[in-house]
């Protein structure tokens, strides 16, 4: 049994005191804040570095059960919505708090997830407003050079009725890398003249004959010639 207690320089233990007995039991009782559960908790704990400074004197062979709030803490488990309730095992606290641990961090990832879901819609929303946006601009583009005199209409085709089939036809279409060297007007020129009533109309070029491989097929070539093989020229007859 427990003979002497000594503790100094703890909690509310400034200077040294002692507690001794020689009955098996012994009830400590004070005031909160006298010390109680420091008692406790030393006895809890022996080898803490925080009871450097403390003793305690027991005759040999004897442990030390305590039962006290840093026991409770570390072996029961409450759950939040069975207050009062506990479960017993060091190992069932341990596993019940990897998993409100855990539920923590899936909580703090699907509020991050919630986020990037939140900036996607803004930034696919923005994309949007930009594109019709674009879309108008480049059908009032379109009706200023095809409206009055109309000579470029006929490029639009298929494109005249719709501003995102329009849009969408422009944008895949390689850009040049280069600023091109004619304005409307001369563009406008040059389509005028190809087909407006003032354009010229060109002859056709005549096709040009070329009847020569036909010599293959006179019956000349189809004699056959035996040299001398002696002959100077031997060399060049084929056989």
């Amino acid at each position: 049994m427990i003979s002497k207690i000594s503790i100094e320089n703890i909690a509310s233990y400034k200077a040294m005191t002692t507690l001794e007995t020689d009955k098996k039991v012994n009830v400590v009782y004070g005031l909160n804040g006298s010390g109680k559960s420091t008692l406790s908790n030393f006895l809890y704990q022996l080898d803490t570095p925080e009871y450097q400074d403390c003793s305690v004197e027991m005759s040999k062979g004897t442990s030390l059960y305590v039962y006290n709030q840093k026991f409770i803490e570390e072996n029961f488990y409450e759950a939040d919505n069975l207050k009062g309730i506990f479960s017993l095992s060091k190992e069932n606290k341990n596993i019940e708090n990897d998993i409100a641990s855990t539920q923590e961090q899936l909580k703090t990832q699907l509020l991050e997830e919630e986020k990037e879901q939140d900036f996607t819609n803004a930034e696919r929303k923005s994309i949007v407003t930009k594109r019709l946006k674009a879309c108008g601009i480049t059908w009032e583009i379109k009706q200023e050079f095809t409206g009055g005199d109309r000579i470029l209409e006929g490029f639009l085709d298929g494109l005249k009725g719709n501003k995102e089939t329009f849009y969408a036809y422009l944008s895949n279409l390689s850009k040049p890398d280069l600023k091109p060297d004619k304005d409307m007007a001369q563009l406008k020129a040059d389509v005028e003249a190809l087909r407006g009533d003032t354009a010229q109309t060109y002859s056709l070029l005549n096709l040009l004959g070329f009847d020569e491989h036909e010599i293959e097929s006179d019956p000349i070539f189809e004699q056959v010639i035996v040299g001398n093989t002696n002959s100077s020229v031997s060399a060049l007859m084929t056989l």
